[in-house]
């Protein structure tokens, strides 16, 4: 059995999981900042419709929250992959050395 891990695409993957996070993260910090400044500020004042904006919005960053986190941590898990992929390979390297440095000595 042959397994052959490429450890460029998964720091790729963790960078965009990452790079996905931060999006998320900000997005929701402007729709929290923005969203309701604007429904307080206008002239009408409050109605159904602005209560239903207000609670679509709040559903929306939470969302955004949640989305974030699981970036977060599927990027986390990736890099802990790859710590241990890389530890198991160098460990298989050494007893690679140690085994083929020991046959030529015994042949």
């Amino acid at each position: 059995m042959v397994v052959e891990i490429d450890y460029g695409e998964l720091s790729c993957s963790s960078k965009a999981l990452n790079k996905a996070a931060k999006y998320c993260g900000d997005y929701a910090s402007k729709l929290r900042r923005k969203v309701p400044n604007e429904l307080d500020n206008l002239t009408r004042g409050a109605s159904s419709y602005t209560s239903s904006a207000s609670y679509f919005a709040s559903a929306k960053i939470q969302s955004l929250e949640k989305q974030q986190q699981r970036c977060l941590d599927i990027s986390e898990k990736i890099d802990n992959f790859v710590k241990d992929a890389q530890s198991t390979d160098q460990r298989v390297a050494g007893i690679m050395k140690k085994n083929g440095n020991e046959f030529r000595k015994s042949n």
